[in-house]
């Protein structure tokens, strides 16, 4: 999820601003951000939303496209409604009106969210200036009406309405659904996209999966790679530091000698312990891995050709 790749990345800012992030953590942070950049660009585990709330957004979004310029209405109602309100304003809805059947937990509802509040009386006039709408009262009675609904839109010149009913019993008539310019989505039109983009998810996630476990090999194959690394400048400074030494002991020395000199020195150590092992019969293991770093042929090569 972004929001949870976002909460890592602001963690791990404030422990490298704090000095408490080693090459080790480093290294395998940024292979993780790696990784999950990877598996959203990839697979489809983004496409579809998989809460009741989110669907709503995006529904809203498509109908409206941004919501910074959209106007909502909230009939305050159940949790279900308090929730949905809750995604469409961090979705960036422009101004939000609420109203309830109680005057004062309008008010109340109003001030936490910066929102007016009118009267549950003046429902018609305010639906009338309203893009979203959102119910979820759930009383038992039809709060919009199909006449009350085609009487806003006249008024708004059939500029389109969503309409997010979640009360159950419903607070919207189902055909206003049928009126020209109205989008209205209950509470099982909105599981139906959430279950659906769910088991979509599911199959992404196999693939995401797939991905992850090739980063996690791929990381811990660099990681072994740059372990090796100190033992690979070791042997540098030394065969840096026999060469000066050869180098040193006869100055006057031309190529072929400095050279002859330099590969017995060189060799002189790895050929003892190569020999010790051979006479205590445990050399296989030693040549098979010295044939295969320097790229000689083993027993098999030799006979066979390479």
């Amino acid at each position: 999820e972004p929001q949870v790749t976002g909460q890592v990345k602001e963690g791990h800012a404030l422990a490298r601003a704090a000095g408490m992030i080693g090459p080790e953590t480093e290294s395998v942070l940024q292979a993780a951000y790696a990784a999950a950049k990877r598996v959203r660009a990839e697979t489809a585990i983004s496409a579809g939303t998989v809460s009741i709330a989110t669907a709503a957004v995006k529904l809203a979004r498509d109908v409206h496209g941004d919501l910074e310029r959209c106007r909502g209405l909230w009939i305050i109602g159940g949790d279900m409604g308090e929730l949905i309100a809750e995604h469409v304003l961090a979705g960036g809805l422009g101004q939000l009106t609420v109203t309830a059947t109680v005057p004062a937990r309008a008010e109340a509802v109003a001030r936490r969210y910066r929102a007016l509040h009118v009267p549950l009386e003046h429902l018609p006039e305010y639906l009338a200036e309203a893009d979203i709408v959102i119910t979820s009262l759930g009383t038992g009675k039809i709060l919009i009406s199909t006449e009350v609904m085609e009487a806003a839109l006249v008024v708004r010149r059939r500029r389109p309405v969503f309409l997010i009913d979640v009360a159950v019993p419903s607070d919207v008539a189902p055909e206003v659904n049928d009126r020209d310019g109205a989008f209205l989505y209950n509470l099982g039109d909105l599981e139906g996209i959430a279950h659906r983009n769910r088991a979509e998810r599911g199959l992404a996630a196999a693939e995401a999966k797939g991905l992850i476990d090739a980063e996690v090999s791929d990381y811990f194959l660099s990681r072994a790679g740059r372990e090796a690394a100190p033992t690979i400048a070791a042997i540098r400074h030394h065969f840096d530091a026999v060469r000066d030494e050869v180098l040193g002991e006869a100055p006057g020395a031309n190529a072929e000698d400095a050279t002859r000199r330099l590969v017995n020195r060189l060799l002189h150590r790895p050929s003892r312990g190569l020999d010790e092992l051979a006479r205590s019969g445990t050399s296989g293991e030693a040549e098979r891995q010295l044939r295969r770093l320097f790229g000689l042929a083993g027993d098999d090569e030799r006979e066979n050709g390479p």
